[in-house]
């Protein structure tokens, strides 16, 4: 087993319950939907003698979770600060935003948390509405210097018009998390037929068509399934690992991705433009038509790949965790991490779970950035993130 098959074989157990640490900025108003209730008997009570108080705009919905629970309490405590929560309703937030630039200072939010607005939104209001902490995060916080120091390249995804307007949001809680577009495969079967772990794309192909013609499972009948795929666009397909191998793109074959790639020598070109990217989806309609695919790959769920029969019938699958993925220990034992494959002399890129923007941005005009920078890092923190997972 190569070191890279190793190391995702000892990260997958635990799949989507263990989390490393890093699912920030909006996760404080996604997750204590569930857990407000609880945490209330639980956390510090709030408010806190001689605290500043920072003025956080949120949407109604957001709101009416984070007022008054336990959670947000932790995190005041920790941030040592009092939240004033400002209403932004639920329609038009993008709208009640840009009326901050003409609004009285005594009025305006010092921070925005959770509001929900798309990319072309954020864009529009990054310079007029968010302060641009570039130049600033490395001085007034601890948690993003350090996250961004460790993983450099995480940066550039932060740039947003030439300045970085937004905390990171972002789930590094296992190699499910970071790397959803996975391919896990039957060792049992590879060790029954002699094979060897395929590490180009000819090599799985041949796997594959020994997995539909051994019997490797015994039974006697040809239903077994080489590669099984219950497409949704997301880390379940397992066509973006197999694209990599020819031409690195973000995406597989979304019709909402934009494939846009940067070249060695700086220039932007569209993945799904070049020959590379035919190249690949000429490999993967191969795989159709000799039935090498889930015929209904398409049309299935991930429910598909839950329940077995009575012997096993897929020797590869798509998913981002083989144990989500068949839910029984005994089936996802078997099956061992794809490596990155060759393909036309490079290896694949595994689909890395992307940084989104938006969760939580520091208000442009705000007197108390200090104490923003704050309340950002109490929830990018490893002990933030854990209190509000758990």
């Amino acid at each position: 087993m190569s070191r890279i098959a190793k190391q995702l074989k000892h990260h997958r157990a635990g799949g989507g319950n263990h989390r490393r640490r890093n699912v920030i900025a909006a996760s404080l108003a996604a997750i204590v939907l569930v857990a407000a209730g609880l945490a209330a008997a639980l956390l510090p009570s709030r408010g806190g003698a001689g605290r500043n108080t920072l003025r956080v705009a949120a949407r109604t919905d957001v709101i009416s979770y984070l007022d008054a629970n336990g959670i947000t309490a932790y995190i005041e405590n920790k941030a040592e600060i009092d939240i004033q929560w400002l209403d932004y309703g639920t329609i038009n937030v993008a709208g009640r935003v840009a009326q901050d630039a003409s609004a009285a200072p005594k009025e305006l939010p010092d921070a925005y948390l959770g509001l929900g607005l798309t990319g072309e939104e954020l864009s529009a209001l990054n310079e007029s509405a968010f302060l641009n902490i570039m130049n600033m995060y490395q001085t007034e916080s601890n948690e993003l210097k350090t996250f961004l120091a460790q993983d450099t390249s995480r940066l550039s995804e932060m740039y947003s018009g030439g300045g970085i307007y937004s905390y990171p949001t972002l789930d590094e809680e296992s190699f499910a998390a970071q790397y959803p577009q996975k391919l896990w495969i039957n060792a049992e079967w590879l060790n029954k037929l002699g094979l060897a772990m395929p590490a180009t794309t000819d090599e799985l192909y041949v796997v594959l068509k020994a997995f539909r013609e051994g019997d490797p499972n015994g039974n006697g009948a040809a239903d077994e399934i080489p590669l099984g795929i219950a497409y949704n666009g997301t880390g379940n397909s397992g066509f973006g690992f197999l694209i990599n191998a020819f031409i690195t793109t973000d995406f597989d074959m979304s019709e909402t991705g934009n494939y846009l790639n940067v070249s060695d020598g700086g220039e932007v070109y569209c993945a799904a433009a070049e020959p590379a990217f035919e190249r690949a989806l000429t490999y993967i309609q191969r795989l159709f038509r000799e039935g090498l695919v889930s015929a209904d790959a398409f049309e299935l769920g991930r429910e598909t790949f839950l329940d077995g029969g009575a012997t096993e019938i897929y020797g590869v699958v798509a998913a981002p965790d083989i144990y989500n993925a068949f839910n029984s220990m005994g089936r996802a034992d078997s099956f061992e991490p794809l490596p990155p494959l060759y393909g036309e002399n490079r290896a694949t890129a595994p689909r890395r779970a992307p940084i989104t923007l938006g969760g939580y941005m520091i208000a442009k005009n705000t007197q108390k950035y200090a104490l923003a920078f704050k309340l950002g890092d109490a929830m990018l923190s490893a002990e933030g993130t854990l209190s509000l997972i758990y």
